[in-house]
């Protein structure tokens, strides 16, 4: 079963061209979501001791994963379930990344639905409870945990059709969610401009980047052989990750890096041998089949947790994505390589001009090599801080101890 949200978009545009039996498959399938969504909240109990957990990539990553890990290390008696299968995923869920004694449910199927409506604790990172047509009931409570952090881009403003939509599932994640967790004073602001209006904001920090403050090393270890095994990157090579986000308009002119002069430049920079690992968005995932990569470039957009892959870099680079603003927990150089900003920011705006952050900006092949022949880590490491005073950044290492313990007080 489709994405409720997805099918009524669909049945909008299949409408529009005539389609009728498309149209009618969608409607469809919308309609048997809101049947199981009737039946299963009526005749489901909750279960007090249960916890659903979702991610909008279906898999066992991001902020769900290290509260889930936390529960786990604590032995705490709790049911958990963690759906999978998400539309927008960048990995089919490996059942074997899931720790023993989770139990998976396929989102949107008749099942979910059912685990859904007896879940005391609902956890999820995006929205795919609302997108479901949950409707919850007053002995549920609902946390969203968000999946990016000090972003970078503003919140896409839509027209049309699928602008109502959009401004229905905002209204729908400030009425479904009880609770949004925060790591800083920039996110409070973007949740009460955004989804969050009037929902109660709990600044704990975001759990997914607890690993950031890990240094022993043994941790060390385990996932750095995790990552390089994954990968099949030799041990002794370092690690550049390049992760762009999507362009609204599909263009993929903005990807077109320097790999061959990257690898020396850094080699030249830093020392060593290099690999970069590129780390596409999800939405981009049938587009970058069109591109080609020379020798020392490793894709890594299917490896479910891209936060080992930070925590496993030794230097990043973006465009517009958040996870750099999450990558500086490791003190480790980070650029901004971003070609498009004119017309991006015509599109989407920026909270902070990118000249502003602490990352070393380049707006063509060639200034990002000079940027990085340059790099300065100590200027670098001194706006970094200013950069989290600014937001009030509060991760520590210790998020998901402060979100388990917020879940077991309302347990």
């Amino acid at each position: 079963m489709l994405n409720p949200y997805i099918k009524a978009r669909n049945l909008s545009d299949a409408l529009k061209k005539h389609a009728f039996l498309r149209a009618l498959y969608h409607l469809a399938g919308l309609a048997c979501a809101i049947i199981s969504v009737l039946i299963c909240r009526h005749f489901t109990r909750v279960k007090k001791n249960k916890i659903v957990f979702d991610t909008f990539s279906g898999a066992y990553d991001c902020n769900p994963k290290y509260i889930c890990e936390e529960i786990l290390r604590r032995g705490l008696p709790y049911e958990i379930v963690w759906v999978t299968g998400g539309e927008s995923a960048n990995v089919e869920s490996d059942a074997s990344e899931f720790p023993h004694g989770v139990t998976l449910t396929k989102v949107y199927s008749h099942e979910f639905y059912k685990h859904l409506y007896s879940a005391h604790i609902i956890i999820d990172n995006n929205a795919t409870i609302v997108s479901a047509c949950y409707l919850p009931k007053r002995s549920q409570r609902a946390i969203n945990t968000w999946h990016g952090s000090l972003g970078i881009k503003r919140f896409p403003k839509k027209e049309g059709f699928v602008g109502l939509l959009e401004k229905f599932a905002s209204f729908q994640m400030g009425k479904t969610f009880d609770i949004a967790i925060s790591n800083s004073a920039f996110e409070d602001g973007y949740y009460r401009e955004t989804y969050f209006k009037k929902t109660t904001i709990k600044r704990l920090g975001h759990a997914r980047n607890d690993l950031f403050f890990n240094n022993s090393p043994e941790f060390k270890e385990k996932i750095q052989s995790k990552v390089h095994s994954a990968l099949a990157i030799p041990p002794e090579k370092k690690i550049c990750l390049y992760g762009p986000t999507f362009r609204d308009n599909g263009s993929l002119l903005p990807y077109d890096l320097p790999y061959d002069k990257l690898l020396q430049a850094l080699s030249k920079r830093f020392g060593g041998e290099w690999v970069i690992l590129t780390r596409f968005h999800p939405r981009t995932k049938k587009m970058i089949e069109e591109l080609s990569f020379p020798e020392g470039v490793v894709s890594a957009s299917a490896y479910p947790d891209i936060s080992e892959l930070m925590y496993c870099a030794d230097a990043g680079i973006t465009d517009y994505s958040s996870w750099i603003c999450e990558y500086i927990h490791t003190r480790r150089p980070g650029f901004l390589f971003a070609t498009d900003i004119a017309s991006y920011n015509s599109e989407r705006g920026f909270y902070d001009p990118l000249d502003k952050m602490p990352f070393p900006l380049a707006k063509n092949s060639d200034e990002l090599i000079e940027r990085i022949l340059t790099f300065n880590e100590k200027e670098f490491l001194t706006d970094i801080d200013s950069f989290l005073k600014k937001k009030e950044c509060i991760d520590d290492g210790h998020a998901s101890e402060r979100i388990v313990d917020l879940i077991t007080g309302l347990i």
